[in-house]
């Protein structure tokens, strides 16, 4: 055992994993020097380490507290919070064999993971379908460096043979306890199928699909049918728990044939043909290729974070399939292609719109007569506070000809909606409430936006315009004082409609008089002149007065008087001058 005087976690590049013991022991005795375990290990990383070099390569060997997918993902994820400059991985062990007559694998020999067809080399085989004859688990490929040197190492034993016997003998040579616990041949007489085909008892390398299961097969049967469905040659426990959170070619020495006749016998040797094969692969792996690859937890990242955005999209869908809210979004886009340039500025730069933004106000109810631009008014707002850093602004219109955008509950759920698809940190009593699959009430669902909204750091800002169109008003009246309840400091509320006299009597109960404002005619009118005077001069029908300026300020003129204060008055105004013009 040594330690380098300069030794870094950083120079670790080569990470090694193993599920058993034998299987660790075989994979020490193919380091060429051993390192002392270094003094900074993550305090969240459980593993225990065998540290070392093959080769030029420093690795990291590690092995499973127990069988299984579920553990190698753990183990693997926490080897990667230590040595976060692992570039590549291998899996080494052992694994059953499924013969064929085109596969003549038997016992001592080795499987490497190799991609054909859809697969990338290992088959998650307990999950998953098989459908127009592609199985759906199939898990991702091991590194370009890795597929290259495998590649490599592949055209150099066609031409001159492997050293899988000779780098054996050595570590035998070099080790009497490994003699001792027979990590040697165990003699073709020991080897349940026949082996007269072969001139001498060398481990042959096999390449192909290895199905990987968290279950252990015994079964002749139920081997047979991986073979068939799956074109699989060796079944084994922990890669399918790794190939997606640790890129990593696997590479199985052959011990049992998964039937009936399974023994340990062969395991010590079976880790040694592994652990020798991954030495000689190693060695086809240069430090020029090795140096411009990504370090596994590089590639991780993104990937995990596009898998994560996927399941929250997916989750997001669901979510609203369930709620099935009304979209105010048509609605507002109606109403922001009236805006032109200063569209409502004379609220926007109003002292009561100041106060309420400085969050002096907790609410406001803006009023007035029906048609005189609520609803504009209302998107000029929504669209100013988008703009600002550090709120949420979410809203409903309601609309009495449309039978969602008319009751408190569409309101609810639509609110609910949509502060659950801007502010993923709102999302978990939502989540929880799909969960129970419970009913939902008003009560149930304005309970939930609170806790949502008690769960988002910025102030949440509702915009509710016309609510003399909802059809539940008392109701509709009682969430909205709720909602403008002074103790829910990070909320605050703007509402519009016509000055009727059960929504004055009821805000009048909960919110100052110095908070309503009343939408005056001098206002809309100066909004209507500025739209007015872009329309005609930019629609196409009135193209042919352009030339004329004082025409065009006559049918403005014709137009603003005849709109009163009204924006409903002035739309058919403008289309009967443009026809009649």
């Amino acid at each position: 055992m040594s330690t380098e005087p300069l030794l870094r976690q950083e120079d670790f590049t080569v990470g090694w994993i193993c599920a058993l013991p034998t299987e660790m022991a075989a994979a020490c005795a193919m380091l060429d020097e051993e390192y002392d375990m270094l003094n900074t290990q993550h305090p969240a990383d459980h593993n225990s380490y065998q540290l070392g070099r093959i080769g030029h390569h420093k690795v990291v060997i590690t092995c499973l507290p127990e069988y299984g997918t579920n553990p190698a993902a753990t183990v693997a994820k926490d080897m990667l919070r230590t040595f976060e400059s692992i570039k590549v991985g291998v899996v080494v062990g052992i694994g059953a064999a499924i013969p064929s007559e085109h596969n003549e694998i038997r016992l001592g020999d080795v499987v490497v993971s190799s991609s054909e067809g859809t697969h990338g080399g290992v088959v998650q085989w307990d999950r998953g379908k098989t459908r127009d004859g592609v199985f759906e688990r199939s898990l991702n490929k091991p590194p370009t460096v890795l597929r290259t040197a495998l590649a490599n190492m592949r055209s150099h034993h066609l031409r001159k043979g492997d050293n899988i016997v000779d780098t054996i003998r050595i570590a035998l040579q070099q080790n009497s306890r490994l003699r001792k616990n027979k990590f040697f041949f165990q003699g073709s007489e020991h080897d349940t199928l026949d082996r007269t085909n072969r001139d001498d008892d060398d481990p042959i390398i096999h390449y192909g699909i290895i199905a990987s299961g968290n279950q252990v097969i015994k079964d002749e049967q139920e081997r047979d049918r991986l073979r068939d469905d799956l074109g699989a040659i060796c079944i084994e426990m922990e890669a399918a728990g790794l190939m997606d959170s640790f890129p990593c070619l696997i590479i199985r020495g052959i011990c049992d044939y998964a039937d009936f006749r399974k023994t340990k016998q062969w395991q010590p040797y079976a880790a040694m043909t592994a652990a020798a094969c991954a030495k000689e692969l190693l060695s086809f792996v240069h430090n020029q290729s090795l140096g411009p690859t990504p370090n596994i937890i590089q590639v991780l990242n993104p990937i995990a974070e596009q898998v994560a955005d996927l399941h929250l999209l997916q989750r997001q869908d669901q979510i609203e399939e369930w709620l099935s809210p009304p979209d105010p979004s048509e609605s507002h886009r109606i109403a922001i292609e009236k805006h032109q340039r200063n569209t409502g500025a004379w609220f926007l730069g109003s002292d009561v719109f100041a106060f309420w933004e400085a969050g002096a106000a907790h609410s406001l109810w803006l009023h007035g007569i029906p048609g005189c631009g609520k609803t504009v008014l209302s998107s000029t707002i929504i669209q100013h506070l988008r703009q600002r850093p550090g709120t949420v602004t979410i809203f409903f219109y309601f609309d009495c000809r449309d039978p969602q955008k008319r009751t408190a509950n569409g309101m609810l759920r639509s609110l609910t909606n949509q502060l659950y698809t801007e502010q993923k940190n709102s999302r978990p009593p939502l989540d929880e409430l799909q969960d129970r699959r419970r009913e939902l009430t008003s009560d149930l669902l304005l309970a939930t936006l609170f806790q949502m909204i008690n769960l988002v750091i910025p102030t949440v800002q509702i915009v509710l315009d016309a609510l003399e169109e909802c059809q539940e008003r008392s109701e509709l009246l009682k969430y909205i004082s709720r909602l403008c309840d002074l103790s829910h400091a990070n909320i605050q509320v703007i509402m519009t409609s016509r000055r009727e006299t059960d929504i004055e009597s009821s805000i009048n109960r909960w919110m100052a008089k110095i908070n309503h404002v009343t939408i005056q005619h001098k206002y809309v009118n100066e909004d209507i002149r500025t739209y007015v005077h872009e329309k005609i001069r930019n629609d196409e029908r009135f193209e042919r007065w352009q030339q004329y300026p004082e025409v065009l300020r006559e049918i403005e003129c014709g137009i603003l008087e005849r709109a009163e204060g009204m924006w409903v008055m002035y739309l058919p105004t403008v289309s009967v001058s443009a026809d009649k013009n």
